[in-house]
């Protein structure tokens, strides 16, 4: 299950802008999939691949690339929501928010200190809930102006986050201790 989750967050397949392989700022149509490096923990070294799946050619540091500066600390996930992502970035405890088609950085959402977000997940088109691993909580993103509206406290290490049927579920892995 989690080597599964683990490859979901890592490829995802859209048509998206970005630079080509000479990391100029010339701009050229791609299809294909991004994928999530992680970095060292610690390092503020996790990037993003672009890989064009017709020309077979990848693209690295993407998000630095077009926004001038790297994206963080341990980057765990990613998730689209109207035609944005929303990439979680997990020991710089927040959320970075870009335009899909360019990569370019909207907004960042901090959650504080020792919250360690894991995973994000769309409630409405105006808001989405992100597990927040050390925080032992959930917090509500409000997405038309992208901040923390609420926090739910939850029991030990929430990791994973599902809807079904208008409910969320939330996966406290609680590192062999939690229920």
């Amino acid at each position: 299950m989690k080597q599964t989750s683990l490859l979901l967050s890592l490829l995802m397949i859209w048509s998206f802008t970005a630079c080509d392989s000479n990391n100029s700022n010339s701009e050229v149509e791609l299809s294909g999939v991004i994928v999530l490096n992680e970095g060292n923990f610690g390092q503020s070294n996790a990037s993003i691949t672009a890989y064009n799946t017709e020309t077979k050619v990848a693209s690295q540091n993407q998000y630095e690339n077009i926004n001038g500066v790297p994206i963080g600390d341990v980057l765990h996930s990613v998730t689209e929501i109207n035609d944005r992502l929303y990439f979680v970035v997990n020991n710089s405890n927040k959320i970075e928010v870009v335009e899909k088609e360019s990569l370019t950085k909207i907004a960042t959402i901090q959650l504080g200190d020792g919250q360690s977000p894991r995973n994000l997940v769309e409630i409405s088109d105006t808001k989405a809930y992100v597990t927040n691993l050390y925080g032992h909580s959930v917090s509500v993103i409000d997405l038309t102006d992208n901040t923390v509206s609420k926090t739910i406290n939850v029991d030990e290490y929430p990791e994973g986050i599902a809807v079904v049927n208008n409910r969320a579920f939330v996966d406290n892995s609680g590192f062999g201790s939690g229920n």
